[in-house]
């Protein structure tokens, strides 16, 4: 099975106990493909920092996870689908098969620019 997760979600997951924690656990444990964009790991470093006080070392540590678990990719198409709600379009594109893999030189410049 491949799933993207909402940045809400790995957020909440990080953060609180319950099926969100639950959902990043089965993907630690490779229950599953996770699938994330470069656009997705910089917004939840944002998130961390901003919103939850995250330190920069704790970020990093919790970015590293995230690219450890899963596939790194970018979407292929560029559809609008909702309405004043771009990054809901960016993560809608992931889940509508336009999916490519980054080569390992991008998903080294991502994770850099990620972490």
């Amino acid at each position: 099975m491949r799933i993207v997760l909402d940045t809400n979600v790995i957020v909440s997951g990080l953060n609180y106990p319950g099926n969100e924690r639950l959902v990043l656990d089965m993907a630690r444990r490779g229950r599953f493909h996770l699938y994330l964009s470069p656009f997705i790991l910089n917004e939840v470093g944002g998130v961390l920092s901003r919103k939850f006080a995250w330190d920069e070392e704790k970020v990093f540590q919790a970015l590293r996870m995230l690219r450890s678990i899963a596939t790194l990719i970018e979407p292929r198409r560029r559809p609008y689908v909702i309405k004043d709600h771009h990054a809901d379009n960016r993560n809608s594109r992931m889940c509508r098969g336009g999916l490519r893999r980054l080569s390992d030189h991008r998903r080294q410049e991502a994770s850099l620019a990620a972490g």
